[in-house]
């Protein structure tokens, strides 16, 4: 009997594995039985109790972050590109907008504002030249000309588009779960096996009968009709099965 006390104050990893089912299905059992609530009740299972045990659910289930978001070095560059030539090409359009074709730069800067990020601005400014291009317009002819001369047309334009798209690329790496956030989960885990551990004893003892604990999950019907009465918490050996037969 030592032995097996002694084994559940150190779970096995299986044993940890499967607190999370444990728990759950020992949960929607008490949910489901007027009788075994009531029994828990009086040995201080309530709503705190209930919450404690969908946490330590939630915290043992949590995926552990094995991607991250790697900052690039040329995204960065690139951001320093368009904070730079960026917004001088930004301000070299309207003014040659601002002066030759004030309607147009009106429609093109509109809403556009550079006290936002660079790589906004230009981006916003980039796609309505770009929407422009096969617009028949005197004005637009114009204003391109006027552009493609101060060489800050299509050429400069081609060059900031990939700026704008080095500086809004994300590169993701897989990388290893540290060892903090394996630990977390473990705690978790082991924390949720000593609740379900506690909280299954009271629920037995107050189960009328074999159907009472199958929907608690404390027993698992087998195919041959033979039932496993799962007693200790941990992985029992073949010989340490304890089962019943109908008769």
């Amino acid at each position: 009997m030592s032995a097996n006390l002694d084994s559940t104050l150190i779970p096995s990893v299986s044993t940890l594995n499967r607190a999370p089912t444990r728990a759950l299905a020992l949960l929607t059992g008490i949910g489901k039985l007027a009788h075994v609530r009531k029994a828990l009740q009086t040995d201080g299972f309530g709503p705190d109790e209930a919450a404690e045990g969908y946490a330590l659910i939630k915290r043992g289930t949590q995926p552990i972050n094995t991607v991250r978001a790697v900052p690039r070095r040329t995204a960065q560059a690139a951001l320093a590109g368009l904070a730079d030539q960026g917004m001088a090409w930004v301000r070299g359009v309207h003014a040659v907008l601002g002066r030759r074709t004030p309607g147009l730069a009106a429609e093109v800067f509109r809403g556009i504002d550079d006290s936002l990020a660079p790589v906004v601005v230009v981006g916003t400014l980039l796609d309505r030249l770009s929407a422009l291009v096969g617009d028949a317009r005197p004005e637009v002819a114009t204003a391109r000309a006027v552009l493609d001369q101060r060489t800050l047309g299509a050429a400069k334009q081609a060059e900031l588009t990939v700026l704008v798209e080095e500086a809004t690329a994300q590169r993701f790496e897989d990388v290893e779960a540290g060892p903090d956030e394996k630990a977390q989960r473990d705690e978790a885990l082991a924390a949720l096996h000593f609740w379900w551990a506690d909280w299954s004893e009271v629920a037995r003892r107050a189960a009328h009968n074999r159907a009472d604990l199958i929907v608690l999950g404390l027993v698992k019907r087998r195919p041959s009709r033979t039932v496993e009465i799962d007693t200790t918490g941990t992985e029992p050996a073949a010989d340490d099965l304890v089962t019943r037969h109908a008769v």
